[in-house]
């Protein structure tokens, strides 16, 4: 065997022991900005070509990407990815020496032969934008002594907190059928505490929804994190149900804020600043009582948060 190809078997080798990410989570418009303005993001050229044969009623399609630099762009009707240097194939044959190319094949009935294609290339180029943006931020830490404002987590608890209607609605149903008499005179006692519960977590819920800017969150001692519905691979019924309420994810993020302005009872007394600082002063002095916050909250923005499969 040349010493080429033997360098190849060997990459494929490495290629091939390297732990698969499993990503629940990731702000592509944040990624793709890094990228951008890293100077891996530049786009410079694509391409994408499509062919349809007819027969029985069947088509057979394929798309092609070609991209350079190292890009993340969503477009339509395809999505483009270039990863200078590197090498990405799915389905198809890989380029590198500073280009990618990306070939699928759907074979599919009826006219929406290329959904499937166009679907499992947008997973393959998000993954990839992911990949590189964690790789970079990594090199990132290491190489600085000084403080940054991104920081990375390995396999650590987290609570998942739910604020959405999801509770509420639970509640409405269990309610519905203990008064529908299926379980009459087992449940005297369930059906009590949720009379006696129910109005008090709905009135909670409705404190926290008017306060956080999304009704998911993510939490570590006094670090909590806020996370954007669009950006989530997976519902927060779905992520509470496979992992439980404190599974262990590897998070990366951005330091927002730390501990917020306190507010004196005496300054809501000034009619120029009762409007900006009231809702300052409630959640401060009534959100201790009911959630896990504090006045020391440290903020950050959730960019990716995944798991690493052995």
């Amino acid at each position: 065997m040349s010493k080429s190809s033997k360098q190849k078997a060997s990459g494929a080798h490495q290629a091939q022991q390297k732990p698969m990410q499993h990503y629940l989570y990731a702000d592509m418009d944040f990624i793709n900005s890094f990228l951008a303005q890293s100077g891996k993001g530049l786009h410079l050229t694509s391409r994408q070509t499509n062919s349809n044969t007819n027969g029985k009623k069947e088509d057979r399609s394929s798309s092609l990407i070609e991209a350079k630099g190292n890009a993340f762009k969503k477009g339509k009707p395809t999505l483009e990815l270039g990863a200078f240097g590197s090498k990405l194939g799915v389905g198809g044959d890989e380029k590198s020496d500073g280009e990618v190319a990306v070939t699928l094949e759907g074979f599919e009935r009826g006219e929406e032969s290329l959904v499937y294609a166009e679907q499992a290339i947008e997973v393959a180029l998000h993954d990839y934008a992911i990949n590189v943006f964690i790789e970079s931020i990594r090199e990132q830490l290491s190489d600085r002594a000084a403080k940054s404002d991104y920081f990375i987590t390995s396999d650590v608890p987290w609570d998942l907190l739910d604020y959405s209607d999801t509770l509420s609605n639970k509640l409405d149903a269990y309610t519905e059928l203990i008064e529908s008499g299926l379980l009459s005179g087992s449940d005297d006692e369930m059906y009590h505490t949720i009379q006696t519960i129910g109005p008090q977590a709905k009135a909670m819920l409705k404190v926290m929804n008017s306060t956080f800017p999304t009704p998911y969150a993510i939490r570590r001692n006094n670090r909590q994190g806020n996370l954007e519905e669009q950006w989530m691979r997976y519902t927060m019924k779905s992520l509470i149900s496979d992992f439980g309420m404190k599974p262990t994810f590897n998070v990366l993020g951005i330091k927002t804020s730390t501990s917020k302005l306190q507010v004196n009872v005496g300054t809501l007394k000034q009619p120029k600043k009762l409007l900006n600082n009231l809702s300052q002063y409630l959640d401060q002095n009534f959100l201790p009582f009911i959630t896990e916050s504090t006045n020391g909250d440290q903020i950050f923005k959730p960019i990716v948060i995944f798991r690493t499969l052995e």
